[in-house]
């Protein structure tokens, strides 16, 4: 017989009681429950090993799948890796994440969803005892589909702080490498998510973690899809709408319902549960920290919002959770696509243009003919000129790589062109 079939008045709880706890919270949760010491059964590691695996299989799919969505991206949504790299290798990398948060958002709802607690949000004051049976029974053995949801789920965000480390060194050589002007509360929001997974397994809170788990990958997808929109062009009233539906599952998920889990730990789970230093870690520290970091990203988000209402179009569809250093990666895309490439100025490829148009025009250049130095000394032609004799030549590597010496016979249009991509690389290279 469980403690709230015993009494039913531990199933909810009134906000004179709620206050009441909050004052004194260890003191009257030990005065319910009584004192249980660290509340954490170390033996109870060995079953979620598995998820050591688990990461390494993700990782391995995670790569994999980068081929397809760059044919993909290719065909249906004109994103050549070659024009537009930086914004590729996001758009995979969002790709991969909407994939496996999808999969597991269905496997969460399948796995929870005829549970009393799922409600959204968690109401102390509901006499369901919804609230109450996150907590009742404890401790209770985990099955084996909840074992399953933690193995995958560890092992993910095993990967992605593998992925974010390894991208600090060597991320322009994996092939879904980029380095986010985020990379340190990243990094932090999903290391203090182990941390939750581990403690709640250890201390039998596996309802409670499942609970979280689940918020956390539903507001995912409405992330990936909202980000996905805006490195694929789409027009700007989708952009606008997918925005819009992350921006209110982000604050109804993460900041609603997560607080008030939060709260009914304080309330109804301190009558529930001992007082153990792993419940206090959990639900305060843990959950705190987490809750700090999606008020910071609240706070990007709301500054995404003002610009789209303040802001040109042509500044609107900038990454969520991006800063200068993105903008000037997706801003030497932009300049990419209008200006063109430096190898598209290489003597080679200008020698066929022109041979080209001179037979197109019934025209032969002869080898006489002098040569015009277009804006000789002008500040555009030297920025022009110090961005192509710092490009290696083609074809080039290792010890034999040298550099290609500046053309003399460049004509206005390229020498523009050449000038406002070095002025984005200087840009990039002051961030």
């Amino acid at each position: 017989m469980t403690d709230c079939v015993r009494d039913p008045s531990l199933c909810h709880a009134t906000y004179q009681q709620a206050l009441q706890v909050l004052q004194s919270p260890l003191k009257e949760h030990t005065r319910w429950s009584g004192w249980g010491g660290l509340g954490l059964d170390f033996p109870l590691i060995q079953l979620v090993l598995p998820s050591l695996l688990w990461g390494m299989c993700l990782y391995f799919i995670k790569i994999v799948i980068q081929r397809p969505i760059e044919h993909i991206s290719t065909v249906f949504c004109s994103i050549s890796p070659v024009k537009y790299p930086k914004r590729t290798r996001k758009l995979k990398n969002q790709c991969w994440l909407l994939f496996f948060y999808v999969c597991s958002s269905i496997f969460g709802f399948l796995l929870i969803h005829r549970e009393r607690y799922f409600r959204f949000p968690v109401s102390i004051k509901d006499t369901s005892g919804a609230a109450a049976s996150l907590y009742d029974g404890h401790p209770q053995a985990p099955s084996a589909l909840i074992l399953l949801y933690y193995n995958y789920e560890i092992g993910f965000y095993i990967c992605e702080i593998f992925t974010v480390f390894i991208n600090i060194s060597w991320g322009k050589y994996l092939m879904c490498g980029r380095r986010m002007s985020t990379i340190f509360e990243v990094a932090t929001h999903h290391t203090f998510t182990l941390f939750l997974l581990f403690f709640s397994h250890m201390g039998y809170f596996h309802r409670v973690g499942s609970y979280v788990l689940f918020l956390h990958d539903t507001s995912d997808v409405l992330l990936c899809i909202s980000k996905i929109a805006v490195y694929t062009r789409r027009p700007e009233r989708v952009v606008n709408l997918t925005f819009f539906v992350f921006v209110l599952s982000f604050v109804f998920l993460r900041l609603f319902c997560l607080p008030m889990l939060m709260f009914s730990s304080l309330t109804v789970g301190t009558r529930l549960t001992p007082c153990t230093i792993n419940y206090w870690s959990l639900f305060v520290v843990i959950h705190g920290f987490i809750q700090l970091i999606h008020v910071y990203w609240f706070v990007l988000i709301m500054k995404i919002a003002a610009r789209a209402v303040t802001k040109p179009p042509s500044a609107r569809s900038r990454d969520i959770r991006s800063s200068s250093s993105e903008t000037e990666e997706e801003s030497e895309d932009e300049a990419t696509e209008k200006y063109g490439t430096v190898e598209d100025h290489h003597p080679t490829a200008t020698a066929a243009s022109d041979h080209t148009n001179s037979n197109r025009n019934g025209k032969e250049r002869g080898a006489d003919t002098p040569v015009h130095h277009s804006r000789e000394g002008s500040p555009q032609r030297e920025a022009a000129e110090e961005l192509y004799s710092a490009r290696p030549e083609p074809g080039r590597r290792g010890a034999n790589r040298r550099f290609v010496a500046p053309i003399p016979d460049m004509n206005d249009a390229k020498i523009d062109s050449l000038a406002s991509l070095s002025r984005v690389k200087k840009r990039k290279s002051q961030v």
